[in-house]
């Protein structure tokens, strides 16, 4: 399955972080979604390891300095699992 792209410069500034993180959020794991923005989302980025740890990837897949790409994959939580048992 490709990644849902979503162009944030088409969003009301006020509604992107949130539609952001409701299209991130109905998303099964190991599927992504592909940002296009005008600026380095860096704010979006911390406000993503604040909510969700280590559960994504975020990837650079271009960085400026007119357009933005980024790739945010959605990762399995961690469950304080060491992962010797393979689970």
């Amino acid at each position: 399955m490709s990644d849902l792209v979503i162009d944030v410069t088409a969003i009301a500034p006020w509604d992107r972080h949130h539609h952001i993180f409701d299209s991130y959020g109905r998303l099964p794991v190991g599927q992504a979604l592909r940002l296009d923005v005008d600026h380095d989302p860096l704010p979006l980025r911390r406000q993503f390891e604040a909510l969700h740890g280590t559960a994504f990837d975020w990837t650079y897949l271009a960085s400026g300095p007119d357009q933005w790409q980024v790739r945010i994959e959605k990762r399995r939580e961690k469950d304080h699992c060491c992962g010797g048992c393979g689970g």
